[in-house]
């Protein structure tokens, strides 16, 4: 049986650091693709209490290095 993962890109996507707060309602998500989206550090903090997420792409972000690796 193979299992099934839930995965959201928002890679290139005009999202804003308070439209992260939306994943509150989506715990479900395992893996999080904000590449080269406009997203500041401060905004992670809206998916530190995500209980299925893996994994967060970052790379060309406008993240510091020190939470690329978050």
């Amino acid at each position: 049986m193979q299992m099934s993962r839930v995965v959201v890109s928002l890679d290139h996507a005009a999202v804003k650091d308070s439209d992260l707060v939306l994943f509150e309602s989506f715990s479900f998500v395992q893996i999080l693709s904000l590449g080269n989206a406009k997203i500041a550090d401060g905004a992670l903090g809206y998916l530190l209490n995500l209980p299925k997420l893996e994994t967060l792409i970052g790379l060309g972000s406008a993240c510091s290095k020190s939470h690329q690796r978050f």
